[in-house]
């Protein structure tokens, strides 16, 4: 009777090993929380690169003061997670406020997510500046050469 006890406890022990669930949380690097973000500019999210090279991540805008937030729009879809980094643009019509977060990750169940994020007014004078007009023509996510410039654009207060 003991040793079945024994047997079946290590046969619920192992199954119970084996079907853990696979969590792929995500360091990231930037943005931090407290971070402030202007609506319509670029700014880079930085993660580490994950062991498992097959994995893609969605990064996502969600806003609210509790948990879960609501989704407010994907700012990038399947991306390579072995790139470390995405250039991010905020669309310009996103709504001003503190209460934002940034959720990163391959499903929603297993998004990492930054929080809060100050989200700033779009600012209709940037249209007049160069780097505006460069980073908005939808050729921003193969102008690496432009990263030092981005960088400013997402001020962290």
């Amino acid at each position: 009777m003991k040793i079945t006890t024994i047997i079946a406890l290590i046969f619920i022990f192992t199954a119970t090993i084996g079907a853990a669930p696979t969590q792929h949380s995500v360091q990231v690097f930037d943005p931090l929380p407290h971070t402030s973000w202007r609506a319509g500019t670029v700014g880079i999210m930085r993660w580490q690169i994950p062991s498992d090279p097959d994995l893609f991540y969605n990064i996502h805008l969600l806003k609210g003061d509790t948990f879960p937030p609501k989704l407010v729009s994907t700012l990038v879809r399947w991306i390579e997670a072995d790139f470390g980094y995405a250039i991010v643009y905020l669309p310009d019509n996103t709504t001003a406020g503190s209460d934002y977060w940034i959720g990163i990750g391959q499903y929603y169940s297993e998004m990492t997510y930054i929080h809060p994020i100050t989200v700033k007014e779009y600012d209709y004078r940037l249209e007049s500046t160069s780097e505006y007009k460069d980073l908005n023509n939808d050729q921003y996510h193969v102008m690496l050469d432009n990263i030092e410039i981005w960088e400013v654009l997402a001020e962290t207060e």
